[in-house]
């Protein structure tokens, strides 16, 4: 066989060797990228149903522990005013959820959550426990309410870092439930007035623009004077 011959036989022979392992290799990298983007799934995935356990966990024992806390007496000078005696039966019971279920729903969110959320986590757990200070030592809800509004928030911040680390970056601002006299209802829709039907004497619709505007005023004063005693003691 002349030289030629033989160094093109050579040459094609490499070239299929060499096709052959470059096939192979970009088929191994694509799987291993497929494979990486499943578990990255699956993963997020993990990471979304713990996070929406404990943020529905920790939401419960807020509103448990507000619920107990409404029993507490209000003014320091009429301590007799509030029902201890609901205080007394239900305080146990939150404990009790906050050693057991609260801390498995954390025990959960800390195995698949990043640091930051793993770390607003623990202090909303222990937030939940501080919180409960006034009303396990029978205390007045004026000593109560701020604890909860601060927890309240913690609640609102980590969920905001929950949607980061779930690939939703924009955050969720409770600004405007503070502000916004018309909350919940949508300044620019009609008023809740409007919507009456006229099903009796007392039941008498808004029937022109006047009378709308009129019902939206007095909705938004009556929402204005609501939070008034709050704005007050924030003062104080």
């Amino acid at each position: 066989m002349e030289w030629p011959a033989l160094l093109s036989s050579i040459v094609a022979v490499a070239s299929a060797l060499f096709g052959i392992w470059l096939g192979h290799l970009l088929k191994t990298r694509e799987d291993r990228q497929r494979l990486q983007a499943e578990d990255d799934r699956r993963w997020m995935a993990e990471r979304r149903v713990a996070y929406s356990a404990f943020l529905q966990e920790a939401q419960a024992m807020a509103r448990e522990i507000e619920w107990l806390a409404l029993n507490l007496p209000y003014d320091p000078a009429k301590p007799g005013d509030g029902d201890l005696d609901v205080v007394a039966d239900g305080i146990p019971s939150y404990f009790g959820r906050w050693g057991e279920q609260t801390q498995e729903a954390l025990t959960n969110l800390q195995l698949v959550s990043g640091a930051r959320v793993g770390e607003l986590a623990q202090r909303v757990v222990d937030a939940l426990l501080e919180v409960a200070t006034p009303v396990e030592t029978r205390g007045f809800f004026t000593e109560y309410y701020p604890l909860q509004l601060a927890l309240d928030d913690m609640i609102q911040v980590l969920k905001n870092a929950m949607r980061e680390e779930l690939g939703v970056p924009e955050p969720i601002s409770w600004e405007a439930r503070r502000r916004d006299v018309e909350w919940p209802w949508l300044g620019e829709r009609p008023p809740v007035q409007s919507y009456r039907q006229g099903h009796g004497r007392l039941d008498v619709p808004a029937s022109t623009d006047a009378q709308r505007a009129q019902g939206r005023s007095e909705f938004g004063q009556a929402r204005a004077a609501e939070r008034q005693p709050v704005a007050e003691l924030d003062e104080a």
